[in-house]
């Protein structure tokens, strides 16, 4: 080989050394180059991964929050409908003032009242409440328009027997309070009638006769003369004087007039029962002051054995032992 293709071949050779060394320069940059951006673009990624999270986060507060101000719409919305339903059963309660026992009904809706105060959270509870107190109050609507059918039925039947006699009053056999009962007062002084009239209806409530029609008269009686008078027909009437007296002897004298309203009920049984002919000798007031004391509204003039109790007992229930 001749010297110049020698220093050719030297040249070319220094030169592609020289090319190479710049494209392999240019690689490490562009390596450098690309790792910072993967670091970049990896830096990138987290901060995003990282907002994604709290983005999710906060969509999950603000889901959840909604549904609590939902519930809490809801909730406001059930209560609205409850006091609707407390102002109705107050309207129900009102009107059976003085026809039906009502204190049973009245303590449901206080406890439903008090269920619905405690309650935070749960709709469905002050829903039940709202359908409960309708119920009670459909029962004392119910209650009274039974009643006040009762009064149509029986003022008909009164004054249907008056015109039979001429206008001679009332028919059905009544029975007059037994000895104290037709006594003098133990209270004094005169009630007013408005006044006198509420107090005999809460005692004769009281007692167990919340659906029993309650009237004032003056005091005839089957014949004679009562200060209370129960009749076949079932309502009881009463004088002026009635409303004066102590608590005790009001009650008593209620229960009396009660019981003889349950015994109308049994008459039949009850007159051919060997058991009230052995223990009360034919007297049905006898019998009434029993089953007044069988009730806790004994008489301090009557007492009563065991065994009369025990069958007095029984026909507050419609039963007449043998």
């Amino acid at each position: 080989m001749r010297p110049a293709t020698r220093r050719g071949i030297g040249i070319l050779t220094a030169g592609c050394v020289v090319v190479l060394g710049f494209q392999l320069a240019d690689r490490s940059a562009l390596a450098q180059e690309l790792d910072a951006a993967i670091e970049v673009q990896e830096r990138l990624t987290l901060a995003y991964e990282a907002q994604a999270a709290d983005v999710a986060a906060v969509q999950a507060d603000v889901h959840q929050l909604s549904a609590v101000y939902a519930n809490n719409v809801a909730l406001l919305d059930a209560r609205e409908d409850f006091v609707d339903a407390i102002a109705a059963s107050r309207s129900a309660l009102a009107g059976a003032k003085g026809k039906v026992d009502t204190g049973d009904e009245r303590d449901d809706i206080l406890d439903l009242q008090a269920v619905v105060l405690r309650e935070r959270a749960d709709v469905a509870v002050v829903t039940d409440a709202t359908a409960d107190v309708e119920t009670v109050t459909s029962d004392v609507n119910e209650a009274v328009e039974e009643y006040d059918r009762e009064q149509e039925r029986m003022a008909a039947e009164r004054a249907a027997a008056a015109a039979a006699a001429g206008g001679g009053g009332w028919s059905g056999g009544w029975s007059g309070g037994s000895g104290s009962a037709s006594a003098a007062s133990s209270g004094g002084g005169t009630a007013s009638t408005a006044g006198g009239y509420a107090r005999v209806r809460a005692a004769l409530n009281a007692v167990g006769g919340g659906g029993v029609p309650l009237e004032q008269f003056a005091g005839a009686c089957g014949g004679g003369w009562a200060a209370a008078c129960a009749s076949s027909s079932g309502v009881i009437r009463f004088t002026p004087a009635v409303a004066t007296w102590s608590d005790g002897r009001l009650y008593w004298a209620m229960a009396h007039e009660l019981a003889h309203i349950h015994q109308f009920r049994v008459w039949g049984p009850l007159m051919r029962s060997s058991g009230y002919a052995s223990l009360f000798g034919g007297n049905i007031e006898h019998l009434a002051n029993c089953m007044a004391a069988a009730r806790g509204y004994g008489s301090g003039n009557v007492s009563c054995s065991g065994a009369q109790i025990q069958f007095a007992g029984a026909i507050w229930y419609g039963s007449v032992p043998a």
